[in-house]
């Protein structure tokens, strides 16, 4: 495998609340309602601006993991100490769990 991340996909600016569970449930392969936005991490990165908006969602319990996922885990915070996680996946599991909101880093 590779490293951990938060579940993700790709949209264009506009996206709102719909667009997101849509496109959430489509990669995942479950039903998953986005509930609210709670802020973003921006990364500069060589080759390009990433920029994460972190959603609340509710989802099915047992999920079955779908390309391109190997497996999905469901950790606590002190279970991501230990993980593999990109900076700005990072700073997206900080904010999920409650840390600061709209983060830009270089």
């Amino acid at each position: 495998g590779g490293l951990w991340e938060l579940p993700c996909v790709e949209l264009g600016p506009l996206s709102l609340r719909v667009a997101v569970s849509s496109a959430l449930s489509e990669s995942l392969g479950v039903k998953l309602s986005a509930r609210r936005a709670l802020g973003w991490v921006e990364r500069t990165l060589t080759h390009r601006d990433l920029r994460l908006t972190l959603w609340s969602a509710s989802v099915e319990k047992n999920i079955t993991p779908v390309v391109p996922y190997e497996a999905f885990t469901w950790v606590t915070r002190p279970e991501t100490q230990g993980l593999g996680i990109s900076t700005a996946m990072r700073k997206a599991v900080d904010l999920a769990f409650g840390g600061e909101h709209n983060v830009k880093s270089h």
